[in-house]
């Protein structure tokens, strides 16, 4: 009887320390895939969960062997019922995990920004659950940095005619800019960069505002978040909003923002937004569906519909 007994326990600190052993070589080697933590006084809850996190806003480059910096982290939507601390955070997956803490002062909708540490251990995706009962968002590293594809360009049917120029090397440039002191007005365009400029030749631009409190304090995750993919209505001046504007064949001008403004029926969709590496500045790669009303200053309407824009808008 005590020969067994001293079997059984044996046995089970065998399976103890082989359990532990396990644990501890998961950890190590990132593929820990235990649910997320979290801990204080607030109740909130992540829109989506248990499903995909609603849009998250996820920034910078995941490179295999690269630790992760600020850059590096996931902004997502939540609903506050209680006011109080919080502290969340993923499991480690793949050598990496993301966590956050802060005090949030009121209730509704918020946002929390998930911060990125540790290093890419492989090219595969992970999925990534803020806290025990989270929503999930999927991070998949890279062995370099990927560098957004495929032409920066403008097209549209205008009045019946359809028009369309793209970024090169010679004829046109993507031109992007800011105007504003605090409050700003972020602008990027495809404009005639040749001299002389083609015949017939014709030049685009999307002016977004307004970005509150803008200054070299701000964050990347700020500046991305204010082109977050959506729906976005036309605004007069100072422009609170989206103004497109055309130069036609013959150099006049006309906008949005012209004439009456009116804009029935007129839509304006950001579809996807993107870091675009090798900027001087911070920048991101914006593209746009839309169609609208253009003006020219005497009051005459031209109808845009099929509108597509991909351009830069620069932190400056």
């Amino acid at each position: 009887m005590f020969r067994s007994l001293k079997a059984i326990l044996f046995s089970l600190l065998l399976i103890a320390f082989v359990s532990s052993c396990d644990k501890e070589i998961s950890v190590e080697n990132g593929v820990d895939n235990t649910t997320g933590t979290q801990s204080g006084t607030a109740e909130y809850t992540l829109d989506g969960q248990p499903l995909p996190c609603t849009s998250p806003l996820i920034s910078g480059n995941y490179i295999v062997g690269t630790e992760l910096d600020i850059t590096n982290n996931v902004v997502v939507n939540v609903n506050v019922t209680t006011i109080g601390t919080y502290t969340i955070a993923t499991g480690l997956i793949n050598g990496i995990r993301f966590q956050a803490s802060g005090v949030f002062t009121s209730t509704g909708p918020q946002t929390i920004t998930l911060f990125g540490t540790g290093t890419p251990l492989a090219a595969i995706s992970g999925t990534y659950t803020p806290g025990t009962h989270g929503c999930i968002f999927t991070i998949t590293p890279t062995t370099s940095v990927i560098v957004p594809v495929g032409p920066i360009y403008y097209s549209a049917v205008i009045d019946g005619t359809s028009y369309s120029e793209t970024a090169d090397v010679n004829t046109y440039a993507n031109e992007f800019g800011l105007t504003g002191g605090s409050d700003v007005i972020l602008s990027s365009g495809i404009v005639v960069s040749a001299s002389p400029p083609p015949a017939n030749s014709t030049e685009f631009y999307i002016r977004k505002g307004i970005l509150h409190s803008y200054g070299s304090s701000m964050s990347n995750v700020t500046f991305k978040a204010f082109f977050s993919t959506g729906t976005y209505g036309y605004g007069a001046s100072p422009n609170d909003g989206i103004e497109i504007q055309w130069i036609d064949e013959a150099g006049n001008n006309w906008s949005t923002n012209n004439g009456t403004a009116i804009q029935t029926g007129s839509n304006f969709n950001i579809t996807s937004v993107e870091d675009e590496p090798g900027q001087a500045q911070y920048s991101v790669r914006v593209k746009a569906t839309f169609n609208c009303r253009l003006y020219d200053g005497a009051g005459n309407e031209k109808i845009l519909t099929n509108g597509q824009f991909t351009g830069v808008f620069a932190k400056l």
